[in-house]
């Protein structure tokens, strides 16, 4: 049977009106990419309204950062170079019910499926419906987290993907030109920036970095298991703004730094900004964020 069309879904459900279908086909035809990518760059829809609609479209289940804890041991299994053509990545393997599950952008590409069975011995694949954006995120995240030295792999892997992780302080500070090459990929592709995670998946040190080299608007909102919240503005890839409690400034950006793993964090497009109370540029911000972290693993 036939999909139904993205466009179709998302204006059955209410999500987009014809207008914004026709701008958004019109940024399609300028520079390629998916019609779904360039609904959410616009802000005309959420990533969770997107996944939704593509899940309606494949028939397949969406996937949410927030609802799974990825493997890095099944990610490890699959070679960047399966991951990027794919663009998938392994959520998880389980060897007791010989199942890999899997987000895909396209959960129906069959070539995909195949090469997940090969490369895991397994028959079973178990695939979600992933935003191409979050996803493409996602694999220069975990595919930058390996180690191995050899020559050989060294070269395979993208200069943009091949930061090492040691030390998490001095990795901050020598991955930026990693994530900022990231980020110019986003921008220069017209991929969009929002959506949400948990600081598992990315430091708020990482994701303020991507945000920095990609010259957005837009507002972050930050919670932690306690209920402590925060909010964080940046202006064409400038932090402005920040406040979490009682704290306003660098110093909420600094707070939010030392939740360390406890947080989420959702980012969103913007035109509306609060007035600026951060007048110092993102590398003092970030390096005094660094040496603070320093200090408190001393």
């Amino acid at each position: 049977m036939k999909k139904e069309r993205l466009d179709h879904i998302l204006l059955r459900l209410g999500y987009v009106t014809k207008r914004e279908i026709r701008q958004a086909l019109s940024q399609q035809k300028a520079n390629f990419g998916r019609l779904g990518s360039h609904l959410l760059y616009l802000g005309f829809i959420t990533e969770q309204q997107l996944v939704h609609a593509l899940s309606l479209q494949y028939k397949t289940p969406g996937f949410f950062l927030d609802e799974h804890d990825i493997s890095r041991a099944a990610v490890e299994q699959l070679p960047f170079e399966v991951a990027e053509h794919y663009e998938a990545l392994p959520i998880d393997h389980n060897a007791t019910t010989a199942t890999v599950t899997v987000a895909a952008v396209d959960p129906s590409n069959h070539d995909m499926i195949m090469q997940i069975r090969r490369t895991f011995a397994t028959k079973h694949v178990k695939v979600y419906v992933a935003s191409q954006p979050l996803l493409r995120l996602l694999i220069n995240q975990y595919y930058r987290r390996k180690t191995d030295d050899s020559p050989t792999n060294r070269a395979r892997i993208p200069d943009s993907l091949n930061g090492r992780f040691g030390d998490a302080a001095t990795h901050r500070r020598s991955n930026s030109n990693s994530l900022g090459k990231m980020a110019e990929q986003e921008v220069s592709s017209e991929k969009p920036l929002a959506f949400r995670a948990s600081f598992r998946a990315f430091s708020l040190i990482d994701l303020l970095q991507a945000l920095g080299q990609s010259s957005k608007t837009v507002r972050i909102d930050l919670t932690r298991s306690t209920g402590e919240a925060a909010e964080i503005y940046m202006r064409r890839g400038q932090i402005v703004h920040a406040v979490c409690g009682s704290q306003v400034g660098a110093e909420a950006v600094y707070r939010v730094i030392s939740w360390g793993d406890d947080g989420r964090f959702s980012v969103e497009p913007t035109e509306h900004l609060p007035a600026d109370n951060i007048f110092e540029a993102n590398e003092a911000i970030l390096m005094e964020s660094c040496r603070l972290l320093d200090e408190s693993q001393v």
